[in-house]
């Protein structure tokens, strides 16, 4: 259970649906134009302690804190992951999201993060 290893692979995406508190609500990934199942063992994970699997997550993690502090609707930037011998590009996509059957409807983040799509 951990981004990292889809991170590596070239052409990859994943695509994941956050509470404010990071928690994984829901994820997928799609690798070379094909969309692969949504993994559920992420789900109810800490994105950022348990799933994100780079170093630099904390830096990662106060941007997304800086995204929900917001008045901010969506955010994009370009992010480079540290990984003990490489450094992995990523375009990052953050989308506030509302969805009315969540206890907290105003309280989700779409996180897409993007590798080797420019």
């Amino acid at each position: 259970m951990n981004l990292a290893s889809y991170l590596k692979a070239s052409n990859t995406s994943g695509l994941f649906e956050l509470n404010n508190d990071g928690t994984v609500l829901y994820s997928r990934f799609r690798q070379n134009n094909q969309l692969l199942n949504s993994d559920s063992e992420m789900v109810g994970h800490n994105f950022f302690e348990d799933v994100a699997g780079f170093e630099n997550a904390k830096d990662f993690r106060r941007i997304f804190n800086n995204f929900i502090n917001s008045n901010k609707f969506t955010d994009n930037f370009v992010f480079d992951c540290r990984f003990s011998k490489e450094t992995v590009r990523v375009r990052v996509m953050m989308v506030r999201a509302f969805e009315n059957s969540y206890p907290n409807p105003a309280d989700i983040v779409i996180l897409d993060i993007r590798n080797g799509i420019y």
